[in-house]
């Protein structure tokens, strides 16, 4: 799957949810690390955690913005969405 393809069903997934911030980073083969978001470059988590895809998901109001990165490619998605009060699906994620 492309980096673009994992950043679209990450902000599928992340428009149904209400998570207001959270960071994904994959290690192919390894599990999948799911974090509250934090301020570190994306291409900073990929060096020092190892890790192949980065992704750093946001909502902002009716936005839903979701950024990828990986060593050799960048992304950014938004999607205009209705507010919602249930958390974010994150059993969906990780079975995709």
């Amino acid at each position: 799957m492309t980096l673009i393809e994992t950043a679209t069903n990450i902000l599928d997934l992340a428009a149904i949810g209400a998570a207001s911030a959270i960071t994904i980073l994959m290690r192919g083969g390894r599990p999948i690390e799911v974090t509250a978001s934090n301020d570190w470059a994306l291409e900073s988590l990929l060096q020092e955690r190892g890790a192949e895809e980065a992704f750093r998901v946001r909502r902002l109001g009716s936005q839903v913005l979701v950024e990828g990165r990986s060593r050799t490619s960048s992304c950014r998605l938004t999607r205009t969405v209705a507010p919602q009060s249930t958390g974010f699906p994150a059993t969906r994620l990780l079975s995709a």
